[in-house]
């Protein structure tokens, strides 16, 4: 993957599905702490009406009404279940609701405590159940104790539970929907300067163009500046090129006329010597005008020491070879041993 527009997306999608992630991880967890215990306070708000109604008969047992102040308890099916046991787990009271169903004995607290516990009925049904274990005196001064249980079916809760987690992931998905919509909206127009850097570059290929404009965002001007910078050098490089070229062809222009003159006297005793000589002059030509372009700006000067009076003497050779019908008179003063450095 080549856009850097795909890789931004695809890592704020990873990260946004990260933090929403632990965020509905967390809020899930709070949701159902928090309804575990408005559970346990509803269940233990059933438990003490429970407690208050109970009364001994004259058999010095704890009977309870038939009838409830929680009209649930008289319900079948309703989902809210009580019952009263002794310390055996004999069952001495049942609520209609939970007419031919087994509520589970669990684990007995002990005497003076409450135990809140998610317990299985034989059919599967899952269970939140409070239980207190109390020690009732009777009026002969005989005690027992018992345990007073109530039970809710957790399908109602599950059911709750289920709808919030459906509206959490609506709703995160709605929102990181907006924001990767919203981003990619934003991304494209923080892109828009490079996308003109790149269609200026298409135009500067073209021809249409000779450099990229000043008129980007801060982060980029010294990218455009050095781009413009390396457009000029490869410009002037070429420039230069195309100079070396007709300097080469200019300055080859005096020895092919010596050589054109030499030809016309073949038998010449000295002819191979000058004509070898105009060859090495072209040679160093040559090389010399190659050597041009292959310097920038900003290379050293090298210079080299050259003997003038020797310089002289060849270019006055020259000269009288390709003027010779004309004969060509030179007068030349020099000091012996005169340099020129270039």
């Amino acid at each position: 993957m080549h856009s850097l527009s795909s890789r931004l997306l695809i890592s704020v999608s990873v990260l946004l599905l990260f933090f929403f992630g632990a965020t509905i991880a967390v809020l899930d967890s709070a949701f159902t702490e928090a309804g575990n215990q408005a559970r346990r306070d509803i269940l233990g708000g059933h438990l003490v009406g429970l407690l208050a109604v109970a009364e001994p008969d004259d058999n010095s047992e704890l009977v309870l009404p038939a009838r409830l102040r929680e009209p649930r308890f008289g319900q079948i099916g309703s989902g809210l279940y009580g019952e009263l046991r002794t310390d055996d787990g004999t069952v001495v009271w049942q609520s209609k609701s939970a007419l031919g169903l087994q509520i589970p004995t669990g684990v007995k607290p002990a005497t003076g405590t409450q135990m809140f516990a998610r317990e299985t009925m034989l059919d599967g049904t899952p269970l939140l159940t409070l239980s207190l274990a109390v020690e009732w005196e009777f009026d002969d001064s005989s005690s027992k104790t018992y345990v007073f249980k109530v039970a809710e079916s957790m399908d109602s809760f599950n059911a709750q539970v289920a709808g919030f987690r459906r509206q959490l992931f609506g709703w995160f998905a709605a929102v990181a929907a907006t924001m990767l919509l919203a981003f990619s909206l934003l991304l494209r127009s923080l892109m828009k300067p490079l996308r003109k850097i790149e269609s200026e570059i298409g135009e500067i290929e073209s021809g249409s163009r000779k450099s990229l404009s000043g008129r980007f965002p801060t982060e980029l001007t010294g990218v455009a500046r050095n781009m413009n910078m390396l457009i000029d050098h490869e410009r002037a490089r070429s420039d230069r090129y195309r100079v070396t070229l007709d300097n080469l062809a200019h300055s080859l222009k005096t020895p092919l006329a010596a050589m054109r003159a030499l030809l016309g006297d073949r038998q010449a005793k000295e002819f191979g010597i000058r004509f070898n000589e105009q060859i090495d002059r072209m040679d160093e030509i040559v090389r010399y005008q190659l050597r041009k372009p292959a310097a920038s700006a900003i290379d050293k000067l090298v210079l080299h020491s050259v003997d003038v009076e020797n310089e002289v003497t060849r270019l006055i050779g020259g000269l009288k070879k390709v003027y010779h019908d004309k004969s060509p008179v030179f007068d030349v003063s020099i000091e012996p041993g005169l340099q020129f450095r270039g």
